[in-house]
């Protein structure tokens, strides 16, 4: 079986094509297809990135803007106006993660790690809202991937497991979010041999619940077709893309 190649080729990740996205921007943009496939064929998640607090924005999105930044992606903020009977009315501004214009048309790419499920809403109204101005506008969304969670929970657990043998207790559970603290001192209390398998569950519900952003979350806004008439790109990182370690960290 002939290998695929490109974006939807790329080993650790998901793609799904809405409205025949992928096939615009690798027809219409190939050079920008081909910058995102290599931007994405070198990105990787490592483990430290993960346990290591982001501090408003993860270290692992802030290392992907970086990456498509060097390629002349650029933030860019949108305001939003309608005119109704001479009348303007603002529905505020909206800002996209990375932006890039090709003569008259544009490509839009929101990164969705971790944060509330409305950011999905708001993400693709505003892809929905840029395509009606422009004929080629195509939205790109990366999101964590199917299966990713798992391995979010290996990670901790793993870190966790090495601090609770070092006598460093008292860094795991600061991770662990006030409100489950007491759930979990109990649960110890019950079962002191599953310690770490208690708090590190706390510590993964606390920092990626069920209400944030991942590729399970995402898929009902698609299938109600959230979004319309944009052609998008669905990118989900998977397990394959996360590493034990950075070089030279």
């Amino acid at each position: 079986m002939k290998k695929e190649s490109g974006l939807s080729g790329l080993p650790g990740y998901h793609v799904k094509t809405v409205r025949h996205g992928l096939i615009i921007l690798e027809t219409v943009f190939p050079e920008i297809a081909s910058e995102i496939t290599e931007i994405l064929k070198n990105y990787y998640i490592y483990e430290d990135q993960i346990i290591k607090p982001g501090g408003g924005k993860s270290p692992m999105v802030k290392a992907l803007e970086k990456a498509f930044k060097k390629t002349g992606w650029e933030k860019r903020n949108v305001d939003m106006e309608v005119l109704v009977d001479k009348i303007k009315k603002s529905f505020g501004s909206h800002e996209i993660d990375l932006y890039k214009e090709i003569d008259s048309d544009s490509i839009g790419v929101e990164i969705e790690w971790n944060n509330k499920n409305p950011f999905y809403e708001r993400d693709l109204y505003l892809f929905q809202e840029l395509h009606r101005l422009k004929d080629h506008f195509i939205g790109i969304l990366i999101t964590r991937g199917p299966g990713l969670e798992a391995t979010l929970y290996d990670t901790f657990y793993k870190w966790a497991k090495l601090q609770i043998n070092n006598k460093n207790i008292d860094v795991v559970m600061k991770k662990i979010s006030d409100k489950k603290r007491p759930s979990v001192k109990k649960q110890i209390k019950g079962e002191p041999s599953r310690r770490v398998e208690f708090m590190t569950k706390a510590i993964v519900q606390s920092k990626y619940g069920t209400a944030t952003t991942n590729w399970n979350k995402l898929m009902p806004l698609i299938d109600r077709n959230h979004g319309y008439p944009t052609p998008l790109i669905l990118i989900g990182i998977c397990p394959e893309r996360v590493k034990p370690y950075r070089p030279g960290k």
